[in-house]
């Protein structure tokens, strides 16, 4: 991920940045629903692993607590072969504490 601080505030207790970048993503084999109906997985071929772009935002608090919100949209489909397209799309809340404060 690339990333730049958009603003700092308050001596540095609050900060906001913006983050975007390349990414995989890797099946793990679960069970395929389509339209709320199990999917026979034996007809699908699905890939094991997919390229999506991310980007978010991150808000910095106390410069300590971090909390960033990440968007992925991926560039091709999950199924080498079948009657199905699968394009995933992937939101994340991460939610940290630094526990070594900076000097």
């Amino acid at each position: 991920m690339f990333g730049m601080q958009l603003f700092r505030f308050f001596d540095d207790t609050f900060g906001m940045r913006f983050h975007t970048g390349p990414g995989i993503s890797n099946y793990l084999p679960s069970s395929v629903t389509y339209n709320g109906n199990a999917v026979d997985e034996s007809q699908l071929k699905l890939k094991s692993y997919t390229a999506n772009w991310q980007f978010g935002l991150g808000v910095d608090l106390v410069n300590r607590f971090f909390v960033d919100f990440r968007y992925g949209l991926n560039f091709d489909n999950m199924v080498e072969s079948g009657p199905y397209s699968i394009v995933p799309k992937q939101a994340t809340i991460l939610v940290a504490y630094k526990l070594i404060k900076e000097r």
